[in-house]
């Protein structure tokens, strides 16, 4: 259930689809200019429920998700990190070019339903038809649907992958292409069927070019099927070539995840894409 729902109740929402792994998460570090200020135009449909893996009885590595679970919206911000830093999120910047260009219409709120864990994937069947992750997802705006009737689907922003590309080492590239093909062709189909979205706009991105360059062969396989799943929808796929990672901006060591800065630049990116989408 969303906790508050009393107080959005019949509200009309322009809704982004936000979904993935860390980059989608959000781990990016470091200065900004023009930080994203907070607004109540912009919300976030979160999940109250801190998701986190842990080892089962027989060792293996799970992520444990709460289902039933609470949801709650609140005004769309930069997370803190432990350190009391801010982390930036892709969502954010597209929902400020998103309003700055008119695209919400007086009376109605931007929601984002804000689905992404860290270090997730297919692979371990937290995202798919039937993964843990993709089903919160569905509850999350099954529940908007239960709140208000005046929901407008607006775009699925999907940054995922990184996690795809080593798990199940034994694949060999083409292997790894068909699975993530098929694996993600079949999360969006039930997508597009359970919300009767067909032409919703469809945006991804590759991954932080450091760490790409470095996993060249494994990462090919999943960035190609990226490019080939946008090719085959109608979607669009967001170059990230030079995009700085966190350690490139600041020395952290962190490789795999884009700064904060360039958190900023990608929100704007795909909201480019978005665009140009939605104009066809």
């Amino acid at each position: 259930m969303i906790l508050n729902a009393e107080k959005y109740k019949g509200a009309a929402f322009d809704v982004i689809v936000l979904a993935g792994q860390s980059n989608a998460l959000g781990c990016g570090v470091g200065s900004v200019e023009n930080a994203y200020v907070p607004t109540s135009d912009v919300l976030y449909l979160k999940d109250t429920f801190a998701v986190k893996f842990e080892n089962d009885p027989d060792g293996k590595v799970t992520l444990k998700v709460k289902r039933p679970t609470d949801f709650v919206i609140s005004e769309a911000e930069e997370s803190d990190t432990e350190d009391g830093r801010k982390a930036g999120n892709l969502s954010l910047s597209f929902a400020r070019q998103y309003v700055r260009e008119g695209k919400l219409e007086k009376g109605r709120r931007l929601l984002i339903v804000f689905g992404p864990e860290g270090g997730t994937g297919f692979a371990r069947n937290e995202w798919g038809v039937n993964g843990s992750l993709y089903i919160r997802l569905c509850d999350m705006l099954d529940e908007l649907q239960q709140l208000t009737s005046d929901i407008r689907l607006k775009a699925f922003l999907w940054h995922q992958g990184e996690c795809d590309a080593f798990e199940i080492p034994q694949l060999t590239p083409k292997e790894r292409y068909e699975k993530y093909l098929k694996d993600l062709s079949e999360q969006m189909d039930d997508f597009v069927k359970r919300y009767s979205c067909k032409n919703l706009p469809f945006v991804c991105g590759g991954f932080v070019e450091e760490w790409t360059r470095a996993n060249e062969k494994p990462c090919s396989a999943v960035l190609q099927a990226l490019q080939d799943f946008c090719t085959k929808i109608g979607g669009k796929f967001v170059d990230t070539s030079g995009m700085d990672s966190n350690d490139q901006d600041s020395g952290n060591g962190d490789h795999l995840h884009f700064c904060r800065r360039e958190l900023y630049n990608l929100g704007e990116k795909y909201y480019e894409a978005y665009l140009s989408l939605e104009k066809k």
